[in-house]
């Protein structure tokens, strides 16, 4: 298997400048999502982290379609399907496919959230997230008459519900803890807990498809057919986040982790979810500056999986993301793995593969 995911990764990836300012709406499903993004701001750091994620290709891969007919307005039923397509339903082994879907507080009571506001998540065919924000932009069914419909007329493209909030609240029952803000544009629905968020998804200004390096990172994962994405900036290595989780951490404790391998300078970094023969694969894509640094860099990234240990227990990387192959394609490093790892935690814990030194 390594060797075919191998070969299906190396694609173009960093071309001429007309090949990279062709439409976004003509590359993959997850790539195309970028142009409905609002640009990250300098400063935002860690906040520069985006989950863009594909339901159907998901629906498809896990087996488990969204509920329909009396089944799609039922609390139970719905947030039954969202915890198949995530690997997450109580009593059931973890699925392969483990999808992240946006808005959490909306998937405590979806259908009531639903008949609130206008759109459902069994209507989701996309998404995408700020990882460390409250914001999502959905691919939805809904249309500016349903939004209507169960809000009432809309302020400048903007529906409301609840009080205006920097994060996005919902709370079936109590509408003084909630507050949503939502705005649609050619079947792409953003959702805020604020007005300003929302008028900046609607107005016709940059996105993080305007950044090169988001684009050559993620379009690997897209040729790869990956369900799921996260793509961030780089952030340098710190032992911060290892004393956050171990918070009695002697000072013999803090040297040997230090002394834990760590990626070289990257700038950005991809990660895809995709499901081969029944098996989880998640596929990581460094992106360097240039092909030498790519090239200088692969020993050492493959050293992290192979050696290096977790943040939070201690665990070898090596059985959450077993090496099926390490390859470099111009300033890409591409590393595919399997195993029962979620990539997302390793941006919570701030874990080594996804830091630089």
């Amino acid at each position: 298997m390594g060797a075919a995911l191998a070969l299906a990764l190396l694609v173009p990836a960093c071309g001429s400048d007309s090949e990279q300012s062709a439409p976004l709406a003509q590359e993959g499903r997850l790539l195309s999502m970028l142009a409905a993004l609002p640009p990250a701001q300098e400063g935002d750091g860690a906040r520069s982290t985006y989950v863009i994620g594909d339901v159907d290709a998901a629906v498809e891969l896990s087996g488990f379609p969204p509920p329909s007919g009396a089944a799609a307005q039922s609390d139970d039923d719905i947030r039954a399907w969202l915890s198949d397509i995530s690997g997450t339903r109580v009593g059931q082994p973890p699925g392969p496919v483990r999808l992240q879907l946006p808005l959490r507080s909306l998937q405590t009571a979806p259908a009531a959230a639903a008949r609130d506001l206008g759109w459902s998540f069994v209507g989701v065919h996309r998404y995408a997230w700020q990882f460390y924000g409250s914001w999502a932009v959905v691919d939805t069914d809904a249309t500016a008459d349903d939004l209507t419909a169960a809000l009432g007329a809309d302020t400048n493209g903007v529906w409301a519900l609840g009080a205006e909030s920097e994060s996005l609240a919902y709370e079936d029952g109590f509408p003084e803890l909630t507050s949503v803000r939502l705005g649609i544009d050619d079947g792409l629905l953003m959702c805020a807990g604020d007005a300003a968020t929302v008028a900046t998804f609607l107005a016709d200004g940059p996105s993080l498809a305007d950044n090169p390096a988001y684009v050559e990172a993620l379009r690997p994962l897209d040729a790869l057919g990956a369900y799921q994405a996260v793509v961030l900036q780089a952030e340098p290595f710190s032992l911060e986040s290892y004393q956050r989780v171990n918070t009695r951490a002697s000072q013999a404790d803090l040297d040997a982790r230090a002394a834990e391998p760590v990626p070289g300078r990257f700038d950005t970094l991809a990660i895809g979810q995709t499901v081969v023969d029944g098996e989880a694969v998640t596929t990581f894509v460094y992106r360097h500056a240039d092909a030498a640094s790519a090239a200088a860099n692969a020993e050492r990234i493959e050293e992290v999986f192979r050696t290096g240990r977790s943040v939070r227990g201690n665990l070898p990387y090596s059985q959450q993301f077993a090496v099926e192959s390490v390859a470099t394609d111009g300033n890409l490093v591409i590393v595919t793995t399997v195993g029962e790892g979620n990539p997302l935690n390793l941006l919570v814990n701030l874990e080594n593969p996804v830091m630089w030194r």
